[in-house]
């Protein structure tokens, strides 16, 4: 670099949650701590910070990013509408524009060519894509890279995963920040990507898109150790699904002086065995994800679920057995859903909480037509459906969900829209007085 950069990493202000839920789900955005340690350790003197505008106001965060060189941003389904004019603001002062996060894997080209203010969109890894923009030389062999070439939006010829080797510090955290935290558990990474969707294909509602990688157990022991030194004993494995082996290197490996390290893990129903429940006892976690979505067999077919109602039954049962917290999963509205699936889910999840005081929380939604789900492109590819839509669904880069979920209600089930409105609510207050629930609301 001609000279010393300054760099911002922003994670912009979350949407489709209220207060309350925010603050009880408090988790740290470890992706930009990942990046910006790449950063410090590529460039020795770089002047990077990650700002967090978790539950924040968009003028908020933008107080804090000042006028630096590079603004990146990281976003999903749930902030996009909140990157976007942080990063038009950012352009608008100079700096050079970057996106990234999960929205981007389906979403790069059309983002970049709506969005002139935006000058260059990361897919999938950004740990190599991300200090090439910083030394200027980001182009056709940047991997994971959207680019612009004059009023041409190009994608770089190099797609792959970056290497699992960088392990990150909470260096930029703030002391609110960190007592915010205190109780809750740090995210940490050492599984991207998806078992089922890299072998058999996604689910219906879901639009990962990432080759399964895994990090070394060494590597993700001396991560814990890191996070230890913070003061955090309690670590999030946010890979999509953890699996057998995964957990059995896992506990091989693990160092005497880390033997206190609590975990929660996400896992799919059908994996979850006697000997995964003793390994995920045995690692010390404290709780476990899992996605529950319909005990209705036929539609878990039809979704692409693997698990099936006794695998759900067995699953809790287990886990619970061995005192383990459990944080359940439901969605209504799934493809060829009724009147009675949607009643059933509900009553279903009911008796589950009823009968296992160890399910504490619940996350429940509609089942949502992300772009770059199969749900979406349903909608997308049928002209009488899209035209239902008050945007273009072959062009937008923005979308109204809650109109989308209504579309997709419509033709895709026979439940009214309004009974699942009901449900999601109804269901999330199962944990009144016990623990959490949280949804995805779906605004106007």
């Amino acid at each position: 670099m001609s000279k010393s950069k300054t760099v911002r990493l922003v994670r912009p202000p979350m949407k489709g949650y209220t207060v309350g839920q925010l603050e009880d789900n408090v988790f740290a955005p470890i992706g930009l701590y990942l990046l910006a340690s790449v950063l410090r350790k590529r460039f020795p003197g770089i002047d990077v910070k990650v700002v967090d505008g978790y539950n924040k106001s968009n003028d908020q965060t933008i107080a804090e990013i000042g006028n630096p060189d590079i603004v990146g941003v990281t976003c999903g389904y749930w902030n996009y509408d909140n990157a976007l004019p942080i990063l038009e603001y950012s352009k608008s002062k100079g700096a050079q524009t970057v996106i990234g996060g999960p929205n981007m894997t389906h979403l790069a080209r059309r983002t970049l060519t709506n969005r002139d203010f935006i000058d260059f969109a990361v897919v999938n890894d950004g740990e190599e894509a991300l200090p090439a923009i910083v030394e200027g030389v980001a182009g056709k062999n940047t991997p994971n890279l959207f680019y612009r070439d004059g009023n041409n939006v190009l994608e770089s010829l190099v797609r792959r995963n970056s290497p699992l080797d960088t392990l990150f510090t909470l260096e930029d955290m703030s002391a609110e920040e960190m007592e915010k935290l205190k109780g809750h558990s740090v995210p940490v990474a050492g599984i991207r990507g998806c078992a089922k969707a890299e072998k058999e294909g996604p689910c219906d509602f879901c639009s990962i898109c990432h080759p399964l990688s895994e990090m070394e157990q060494d590597l993700i022991w001396q991560q814990a150790r890191i996070l230890k030194s913070y003061g955090f004993r309690y670590l999030w494995e946010v890979g999509e699904t953890v699996f057998q082996s995964y957990l059995q290197k896992l506990l091989r490996t693990r160092p005497v002086d880390l033997e206190d390290i609590q975990w929660k893990f996400y896992i799919c129903a059908d994996l979850v065995n006697e000997d995964v429940a003793e390994l995920l006892r045995d690692l010390g976690t404290k709780e476990v994800q899992i996605g529950i979505e319909t005990p209705n067999d036929e539609i878990l077919q039809n979704v692409g679920k693997k698990a099936r109602l006794d695998d759900i039954i067995r699953a809790v049962d287990l886990v619970s057995s061995h005192g383990i917290d459990i944080h359940a999963t439901a969605m209504y509205g799934l493809t060829g859903e009724t009147p009675e699936s949607a009643k059933r889910t509900y009553e279903f999840i009911r008796s589950l909480v009823a009968q296992y005081p160890q399910i504490k929380k619940i996350t429940t939604s509609h089942a949502l037509p992300f772009f770059g789900n199969k749900m979406f492109r349903r909608l997308a590819k049928n002209p009488e459906y899209a035209k239902e839509y008050p945007g273009d669904l072959n062009k937008d880069d923005s979308f109204d969900y809650r109109a989308l979920t209504r579309i997709y209600t419509k033709h895709f089930t026979s439940v009214d829209f309004d009974q699942m409105e009901t449900l999601v609510q109804k269901t999330r207050a199962l944990m009144d007085g016990r623990g959490y629930g949280t949804s995805f609301d779906l605004v106007n």
